[in-house]
């Protein structure tokens, strides 16, 4: 009868130690989980399954959107805005991939070399960069508006376009371009955004923004924010 006793006291005290040490590591990864606006939360369809909706890249827009005029500068002239670096780097913080994607087609008059200005994006810390260099009457695939660009980046980085967010500042092509690709369109007021909401809007007036951002930087933080329809 003793042994049973001894027994049953060892099963019993081992029992209460295993589930106390699970109990422990549950907590644990619970206080080390990401915060919400770290990782935007995962919603459900009207099935009731999870759907996963957290942006998985941002592709930018430079000539407008980063810096400049919106008109060509050769990349060793090329000025950001003041706070251009600084909404990329904020993305970058929050895990998105980052794609430079951008017409430049005074590469195919000799102006200026697809190597310059991929050199100038990771300088930027873009983790890739897609640039049109073809001139504007040629039959190409990837000068946006056509969603070229963004359909090589989506197969190249296996991304589903409808988690990834364009910024751009032309709503002819920026806009245009996302619209046709699925993503979520942001349009900026810097360079040509101001003239693409008033008097160019008939050239994209089939288009809704997401949202119209006054700079990259309030793109950046909107995006950041985890606005409903990036969730």
């Amino acid at each position: 009868m003793k042994i049973v006793n001894i027994i049953t006291k060892y099963f019993t005290t081992n029992l209460y130690f295993f589930i106390f040490i699970r109990k422990a590591d549950s907590i644990a990864k619970k206080a080390s989980a990401p915060s919400p606006r770290m990782i935007q939360s995962d919603q459900t369809d009207a099935g009731g399954m999870i759907v996963d909706k957290r942006i998985q890249a941002v592709f930018i827009d430079r000539d407008g959107t980063m810096g400049g005029t919106g008109h060509f500068i050769h990349p060793r002239d090329f000025v950001p805005y003041p706070f251009s670096l600084q909404a990329i780097s904020m993305l970058k913080r929050e895990g998105f991939k980052l794609f430079a994607f951008t017409n430049q087609h005074r590469i195919s008059r000799g102006e200026a070399s697809e190597a310059e200005f991929r050199e100038q994006f990771a300088s930027y810390g873009f983790d890739h960069s897609y640039i049109c260099p073809h001139a504007m009457d040629e039959n190409c695939g990837c000068r946006k508006p056509s969603p070229g660009m963004l359909l090589q980046a989506a197969h190249e980085h296996r991304l589903d376009l409808a988690r990834c967010a364009v910024i751009g500042d032309v709503g002819s092509t920026d806009m245009v371009a996302a619209a046709a690709a699925g993503t979520m369109k942001i349009i900026v007021k810097t360079g040509w955004g101001e003239s693409s909401l008033t008097e160019y809007r008939h050239t994209w007036a089939d288009v809704e923004p997401d949202y119209i951002a006054e700079d990259l930087l309030d793109a950046a933080r909107w995006l950041i924010s985890g606005p409903s329809s990036a969730k």
